[in-house]
């Protein structure tokens, strides 16, 4: 039994290290004889974010991200790339202080708020990288916000995100093998998330706020 166990096992193997090397997508592409223009894609990734103008600092949010996208060659190397996105943004910060009649004493804030993200930019398809730039319009599902032990959120007093708003981007991909991207991006609010005259006291420091954004992921395009 032993024995015919590790000759499977070496057959497996054999048989996977005889396979040929699988083609890029930029090699899938060019050998496609129906000339395709258009390409889709599946995306799946995680958010590190921030609220700028709340007064903490750290990508210290981290939020789910995911949805599919579209990519529409105009030549041979260049894209111009549609995605639509589930994306969960927001700030959180956990302090401790020291009260000389309570003792410790714990003071969060978390700041939650997920949207509809429809990020549009121009792709350069270059060996296995992608350089792309562009924008990515928000559009706000829900929010909620916590200060310490006290919620504001919709059953209480709204936060007032805005409900529209824009970021610029950039990113960047690499064909990890076959058709699998993995990919980086940076966002910055171009129009505030929260107009200084909505933001609650504990977080306004005369500023409007705006959102600050890592994202990092994995692509499959079909």
């Amino acid at each position: 039994m032993k024995k015919l166990f590790f000759i499977l096992l070496l057959f497996v193997g054999k048989s996977l290290f005889a396979q040929e090397k699988p083609e890029l997508f930029l090699e899938f592409k060019n050998n496609n004889r129906q000339q395709r223009i258009f390409y889709g894609g599946r995306i799946l990734g995680l958010n590190a974010t921030q609220i700028e103008g709340d007064g903490y600092s750290g990508y210290d949010k981290v939020g789910f991200m995911g949805g599919a996208g579209v990519s529409f060659f105009i030549k041979e190397n260049w894209a111009i790339n549609l995605q639509i996105l589930y994306s969960r943004k927001g700030s959180v910060n956990r302090n401790t202080a020291d009260d000389p009649y309570v003792g410790t004493v714990f003071s969060d804030y978390i700041a939650k708020v997920n949207v509809i993200e429809l990020p549009l930019s121009f792709e350069y398809y270059h060996n296995r990288w992608v350089f792309n730039a562009g924008g990515a319009f928000n559009i706000l599902i829900n929010e909620s916000e916590e200060f310490g032990y006290y919620p504001q959120n919709d059953r209480y007093v709204p936060p007032a995100f805005q409900r529209f708003t824009a970021d610029a981007l950039l990113g960047l991909k690499y064909n990890l093998f076959s058709k699998i991207y993995v990919f980086a991006k940076f966002q910055y609010g171009i129009t505030p998330m929260r107009r200084v005259e909505n933001t609650p006291l504990q977080v306004n420091y005369g500023v409007h706020q705006l959102n600050n954004q890592l994202s990092f992921g994995i692509q499959y395009l079909f």
